[in-house]
């Protein structure tokens, strides 16, 4: 039995952990051996994985120096010998080309974002037999080693869900959801003064914010001084996303940066119509005007009125619903999702 490993920070509640969980899955599930090595936490979603087989394992939860959690990592490996060794994001991949640099595994990095760049990646990444891209946007973007030097390595496999047969029905009217960690990257100021300026329009609305991290404070503070307290929820880490976007009626997505938004690819599969701002791969998720609505970071007025359209006119909401629905049945499926990872890992 193939042996695949996916190296990553930790397995903390987020999009891209719960993208890695449900790709080991759905590779246990088509006959590989799968572990997850995580490199600082084990996380919330690590039971989910033990309790579908898959071994788990923290090279260390505390404080240790480098050079230990590098040797670390290596007795891992070497006790595990996997065929393939697949990393996500920036640190995974370093550490372990430092663990060892010279490998008769597949050494896989995936780009989950952006922010994977810089020299330490772009050195690290001379040593990997392929580097994925989450969206053909997020190649583009990127730095001149990865697009010229090491351009032979790239490929682009965006991501995929699990897709059940529910979707939004839209009951609760005027009920926005953004969904994604509190940090500045995902921009919710933008999306707190898009609820205040609809308010001030006498647009019914109110919007449940679901996620935490460090920027919380400064968004309580937003909230308040926007005097919107009544029509924004914030709901931290939540188990029941699917839940909750099945209840509401209008997703939101202001981010100033996105890989492949695992966030916007569940609320498409929930039947939500989105408006996104035109960053990263949210455009190619998005089909504009069909199923949602994709604008610059600078047209806050547009997310206004499309927000009074959608609300007023109900047809357009449900015509909306039933194209992002059937967008996710045709293309983010995790199981096709995982034959073109096996297809490149092996090939």
């Amino acid at each position: 039995m193939k042996k695949i490993i996916h190296l990553v920070d930790s397995m903390e509640r987020g999009g891209q952990e719960k993208f890695i969980l449900d790709l080991a899955i759905s590779q246990k599930k088509k006959g590989f051996d799968v572990i997850i090595i995580c490199l600082f936490k084990l996380g919330v979603f690590t039971q989910l994985a033990v309790k579908n087989k898959i071994q788990v394992y923290a090279v260390s939860e505390e404080y240790i120096d480098y050079f230990e959690r590098i040797k670390r990592l290596k007795n891992i490996i070497d006790n595990e010998r996997p065929n393939v060794l697949h990393t996500h994001n920036r640190s995974p991949l370093i550490f372990s080309v430092l663990a060892k640099p010279f490998h008769s595994y597949k050494l896989i990095n995936t780009r989950h974002g952006n922010g994977v760049r810089g020299l330490y990646w772009s050195l690290s990444a001379l040593f990997a037999d392929k580097i994925i891209n989450v969206s053909s946007d997020l190649f583009t973007e990127s730095n001149l080693i990865n697009r010229f030097l090491i351009k032979s390595k790239n490929r682009v496999i965006k991501n995929g869900i699990e897709i059940n047969d529910k979707i939004s029905n839209g009951t609760n009217i005027g009920q926005l959801i953004i969904v994604g960690r509190l940090n500045p990257i995902k921009n919710h100021l933008l999306a707190l003064n898009i609820v205040a300026e609809c308010l001030k329009q006498c647009i019914p609305i109110k919007l449940l914010i679901v996620g935490d991290g460090p920027s919380r404070s400064e968004i309580e503070k937003h909230i308040n001084e926007l005097k919107i307290t009544d029509n924004v929820q914030l709901l931290g880490d939540r188990a029941d996303v699917n839940e909750l976007l099945l209840e509401s009626d209008i997703f939101l997505l202001t981010s100033f940066s996105e890989g492949h938004s695992i966030a916007l690819l569940e609320a498409s599969a929930s039947g939500l119509p989105a408006l996104v701002t035109n960053v990263g791969g949210n455009a190619e998720i998005i089909q504009n005007k069909i199923t949602g609505w994709v604008f610059d970071l600078a047209e806050e007025s547009e997310f206004v009125l499309k927000i009074k359209e959608l609300i007023r006119n109900r047809d357009l909401r449900h015509k909306t619903s039933l194209n992002a629905k059937e967008w996710a049945l045709n293309n983010v499926s995790i199981d096709a999702c995982a034959d073109r990872y096996i297809k490149e890992y092996f090939s």
